[in-house]
């Protein structure tokens, strides 16, 4: 086996390992994800409120949180999601680093990058969201809530673009393939 394909083999290998390591760490989030219920409804975490969430929504959560419900979010999903954006980061730009033509030269390298500021916005959020757990929620604080939302709102807008980027960049992998046949 040449140099090349060893090399290509374990960049394969390793790309699966991140993205499977990535499933894993979500999966993990959602089994462990602390039950809220309010109104026989159940209230969905800080990090899944995709438009955000005002200080009564926040102040209300923290009320309803039963105490056990708050360690498991901070001391298990927390810890979890620590790693998660990282991975993301990282299967996500993997993979746009990949379908990006060769063509495109030294510009196909600065694509991927598109997945820093979730990464950065979600690390953040994930800042924010353990100092609201580590207080009351008579001692919550209107700006931290209103930073947190904040974060999280731009942490999906940022995810929002990557995931654009990634399904253009595969449609044009596919509509390559198609259209280019060899006999």
């Amino acid at each position: 086996m040449t140099r090349d394909k060893r090399q290509r083999y374990w960049r394969t290998g390793l790309f699966w390992a991140v993205l499977i390591a990535a499933c894993l760490v979500f999966g993990a989030m959602r089994v462990w994800a602390p039950q809220v219920i309010h109104d026989d409804k159940a209230l969905p975490t800080f990090d899944e409120r995709i438009s955000g969430y005002d200080f009564n929504a926040a102040k209300t959560y923290l009320e309803e949180m039963p105490k056990a419900e708050k360690r498991k979010y901070l001391y298990v999903v927390q810890r979890l999601d620590r790693t998660f954006p990282l991975l993301l980061a990282l299967s996500v730009g993997w993979s746009i680093l990949r379908l990006t033509p060769k063509g495109w030269g030294r510009a196909r390298y600065l694509l991927p990058l598109v997945t820093v500021p979730a990464m950065i916005a979600d690390y953040l959020e994930n800042l924010a969201v353990a100092g609201i757990l580590t207080g009351s929620a008579e001692d919550l604080s209107p700006d931290l809530v209103r930073f947190a939302s904040s974060a999280t709102q731009t942490k999906f807008a940022f995810l929002t673009l990557e995931f654009i980027v990634l399904a253009a960049l595969i449609v044009m992998f596919v509509y390559r393939r198609w259209t280019v046949r060899k006999p």
